[in-house]
């Protein structure tokens, strides 16, 4: 079992589900960096704006990092994150560890990366896609316990 898995399962958190209405992932709602940051990424993940998430809409995305390729290196993931959210490089480089070692193979992120991180989040869920904040919300915070860095000085909304 996938240690971040292991966190995310046992992860309790206090916060309501992420809302993709506008201003909502903010720090003006109450939201701490690691609630805002997830927030921001649940809601670009969800390409059809209905607070859910599929394994569609996240290959979608995963094809604008790639450009089409079938993987995605460090760089093309550091480079396509540094446009969704204000992480220092640290942070991605560190989300990019976690992301791309599913399969078993660091050195990229691929499809079956995304199918691992996929089932993580249905197993978090209890259920089956589509995927709801909670469950991404409790992965999330999770991966940042893991990823964060608190001395990351860039400005977040």
């Amino acid at each position: 079992m996938n240690a971040l898995l292991a966190v995310a399962c046992f992860f309790t958190f206090a916060s309501a589900q992420y809302s993709c209405a506008p201003g909502y992932c903010s720090q003006s709602n109450g939201l701490d960096r690691a609630d805002v940051f997830g927030c921001m990424y649940f809601c670009y993940l969800d390409v059809n704006p209905d607070e859910l998430l599929t394994s569609a809409e996240i290959d979608t995305r995963f094809h604008e990092w790639s450009g089409a390729a079938e993987t995605c290196d460090r760089a093309c993931f550091v480079t396509a994150h540094q446009a969704i959210l204000p992480a220092c490089d640290n942070e991605l480089n560190a989300a990019f560890d976690q992301l791309a070692g599913l399969d078993g193979d660091p050195s990229t992120v691929a499809h079956a990366d995304l199918d691992a991180w996929v089932n993580e989040l249905v197993t978090i869920q209890g259920g089956p896609e589509p995927i709801g904040s909670p469950a991404f919300q409790q992965w999330f915070r999770g991966l940042y316990d893991v990823v964060g860095d608190p001395t990351c000085s860039l400005p977040y909304p």
